[in-house]
């Protein structure tokens, strides 16, 4: 669907140069020491030292001997069972809540993304947000966040079924955003050694994760489940502005996406870089020590009955092999340009920035938004409290900067548009020489200048030119959480959605009406040439209701009827401000184009040319 609306966006603006050219005269990271023997549980009030890495004996020793075969695992639990209990990590940044079955997480929400003021973050659906799926059918076929996968089911099951003790004596841990604190999950059973380690940050969405499983002091090697579809779980209808759950993965300085509804491929082979379940607006990454041999994929589907309809919601996790006793980076947190950005110096990662989803022509729109359009945006913001406001003050500026680029075109069209008779002239008399007249050279040469004096290629320029400007106005208004849930006016009160009035108990999506009758605007006050005969005349008018009035229904219809209300508020301020400049300009060029008139191609001479002697 990206590609269909990237096109309309490219068609509509070909059509619209089209236009002005034919018919108007224009226009290293931080990670705590690990041993090969389980810590002792341990919390601090001071941030960890910078620069200490993981003790290597636990790496070693996973190779010293071989693995244990799953026929010799005992699973009937010994000693170790443990009554189920609840803890709440909380910082300033975010919460998340564990559970001792299993030892995964069951729930997880964004507080707010950076300090200052603080915005309250909501689900797409008005209530409180949160980012892991609460099916238990779910969880239980394709596994919580951080359940454990082994090559045996039987161990699989008896990993993620078992109570595990847990480190903090409390129901809810608080940090500082000067603390941090290690949590460490422990089972002991049926001769079996299991600990998951955690490490959280109060001032950071990452935070440090390893395990260790073991018989007999003899590791045993498995997998952990990434997922499923961490996002906001309140979305269950996506679309071309809406994008479904996806795992992407890092490979060299490259993203590679994978749908949930359309997965290609169950395993993929390394060296991936990092791997994460995400959607528009927030993502659960693991960043690994050492980059990772291969990726398995799992999915599955439910139906789902939303707005008095059926549809369809597909899950996707992702399954990746850790090394016993290795310390990864987890990021459970918002896609922000500046967050992933300090991530991935800290962890010497920067293809971590591929999370963000810049779709087509990412190397010219990602330094659009974040360099240019997301500053600009925040500081008027900062001005002006109101994103709305802000988007529509970018939009003027930006046509003002290319008015005199407009002007200039619009000048060198209505040359053109004066030349054209004499254009016609000279191309009726070249037509009519032959090849070896020498008057034919003298003729094209007076083409030629004619055509450097007008150049008609101008006038589509400045048009082509906003292009990535609109494209990007398109990625951030999907992509950037500043933007999400940020109200306008009245009833638009999520400029990253389609706004919403409801009359007499009907839905009616009032920009993208008033978007289109502004297109038509713009269209309207482009000038055409006087007709020179009755059927150009009607040429003209049937030419007119295409472009004025069928071009901005059918786009406004099928592309823009269910789009973000910040980006439908962008294009029809923009016609607006257009149709302003274009009135200005016609009364500048009605002047300009007579100021200097071209000067009148050579006449040819009388008679017959002379044919020159042959050679003797």
């Amino acid at each position: 669907m990206e590609k269909r609306v990237l096109l309309a966006f490219i068609l509509s603006t070909l059509v619209l140069a089209g236009w002005y050219y034919f018919f108007a005269p224009p226009t290293p990271h931080n990670v705590p020491p690990s041993g090969s023997s389980p810590p002792s549980a341990a919390s601090s009030a001071t941030s960890p030292e910078e620069g200490s890495t993981p003790h290597p004996s636990a790496t070693q020793e996973s190779t010293q001997r071989p693995a244990p075969s799953s026929d010799e695992i005992e699973l009937p639990v010994g000693e170790g069972e443990h009554p189920e209990r609840r803890i709440s990590v909380e910082t300033p940044f975010w919460r998340g809540t564990f559970s001792t079955h299993g030892a995964v997480a069951i729930s997880w929400n964004i507080k707010q993304i950076k300090t200052g003021p603080r915005k309250e973050i909501r689900g797409a659906d008005g209530g409180p947000l949160e980012l892991i799926p609460q099916s238990e059918e779910v969880l239980r076929e394709l596994g919580a966040p951080f359940a454990l996968v082994a090559s045996d089911e039987r161990l699989t099951r008896l990993l993620n079924s078992v109570n595990y003790a847990v480190s903090e004596p409390s129901e809810t841990i608080h940090l500082t955003a000067s603390e941090h604190r290690e949590v460490i999950f422990t089972w002991r059973g049926a001769g079996l050694e299991v600990y998951k380690r955690f490490v959280f940050y109060g001032d950071r969405f990452d935070f440090q994760y390893s395990i260790d499983v073991r018989r007999q002091n003899q590791p045993i090697p498995v997998e952990m489940v990434l997922g499923p579809n961490f996002g906001d779980q309140s979305v269950v209808q996506t679309g071309a502005y809406i994008s479904g759950p996806e795992v992407v993965v890092g490979i060299a300085d490259k993203a590679r996406r994978f749908s949930a509804r359309k997965l290609s491929v169950e395993e993929l082979k390394g060296p991936l870089d990092w791997v994460c379940a995400d959607d528009n607006y927030f993502a659960l990454a693991l960043i690994p020590t050492e980059p990772l041999e291969r990726v398995r994929l799992r999915t599955t589907m439910r139906r789902l009955v939303t707005d008095g309809a059926e549809v369809e919601k597909h899950y996707i996790a992702a399954i990746a092999p850790l090394t016993n006793g290795q310390v990864h980076t987890i990021f459970a947190g918002p896609k922000d340009p500046e967050i992933l950005t300090e991530l991935g110096r800290r962890v010497n990662r920067p293809s971590i920035e591929h999370i963000i989803r810049y779709g087509y022509m990412s190397s010219v729109i990602k330094p659009i938004i974040n360099q240019v359009l997301l500053p600009i945006l925040n500081f008027t913001y900062r001005l002006i409290p109101n994103y709305g406001v802000a988007i529509l003050l970018i939009t003027f500026v930006i046509n003002m900067l290319f008015f005199p680029l407009k002007w200039k075109s619009a000048v060198k069209m209505k040359k053109a548009q004066a030349l054209q008779p004499k254009m016609k002239e000279l191309q009726q008399k070249i037509k009519n020489l032959k090849k070896d007249d020498p008057q034919l050279k003298e003729l094209q040469m007076e083409q030629m200048r004619l055509m450097r004096e007008a150049n008609p290629l101008g006038g589509c320029l400045p048009m082509l030119l906003q292009l990535p400007v609109f494209w990007a106005f398109f990625i951030m208004l999907t992509v950037s959480l500043d933007l999400r849930q940020a109200p306008f006016v009245g009833w638009i009160n999520d400029l990253s959605s389609p706004d919403k009035l409801f009359i007499l108990g009907h839905e009616i999506h009032v920009l993208p009406i008033a978007m289109c009758l502004s297109w038509m605007a713009q269209t309207f006050v482009m000038p055409s040439p006087a007709p020179t005969d009755p059927t150009q005349k009607a040429q003209q008018r049937i030419q007119k209701v295409l472009m004025g009035v069928l071009m901005p229904v059918a786009f406004t219809v099928f592309f823009f009827w269910r789009a973000p209300s910040g980006l439908v508020l962008y294009w029809m301020f923009n016609s607006l401000v257009g149709a302003g400049q274009q009135v200005i300009i016609n009364r500048m060029t009605h002047v300009t184009a007579q100021e200097s008139p071209a000067p009148s191609p050579p006449k040819p001479q009388r008679g017959k040319p002379k044919k020159a002697k042959r050679a003797t």
